[in-house]
C-alpha cells in the first residue's frame, strides 16, 4: 500500500488514520510499552531475524517522510514527540 499525504483522503479519513497512529506521539513511556508488546505480539508470527531486519527498515521509512500524520490537528500536537519515539525505538534495535 502506498504512503498516503494529506490531499490523497478526505478530512475524515485522515482523522481516522492519524487517530490509529497516535501513540506514535504519546509520552516516552507509554510508546516505550507499545513498542515493546509489538515486538513480543510479532515474536509469535514473524520470525526474529525477519523483525529484526524489517523493524529499522519501517522506521528508517516511516522518519523519512515529510510527514507522519495526515491531519494537521494530530501533525501540530504528536508529530515532533512522535518522530522523538521512533528515534529512540530504532537507536534500540540491533544493528545487523
Amino acid at each position: 500500500m502506498p504512503r498516503r499525504a494529506p490531499e490523497d483522503v478526505d478530512v475524515a479519513a485522515s482523522l481516522f488514520l492519524d487517530a490509529d497512529k497516535a501513540i506514535l506521539g504519546a509520552p516516552a513511556a507509554v510508546f516505550d510499552v507499545y513498542d515493546r508488546s509489538i515486538a513480543y505480539e510479532h515474536a509469535a508470527a514473524v520470525p526474529r531475524n525477519l523483525y529484526v531486519a524489517g523493524q529499522p527498515r519501517f522506521l528508517d521509512k516511516l522518519l523519512a517522510s515529510p510527514r507522519i500524520f495526515l491531519s494537521d490537528d494530530f501533525r501540530d500536537r504528536l508529530e515532533d514527540a512522535g518522530r522523538q519515539n521512533m528515534k529512540r525505538a530504532r537507536d534500540r534495535l540491533p544493528v545487523i
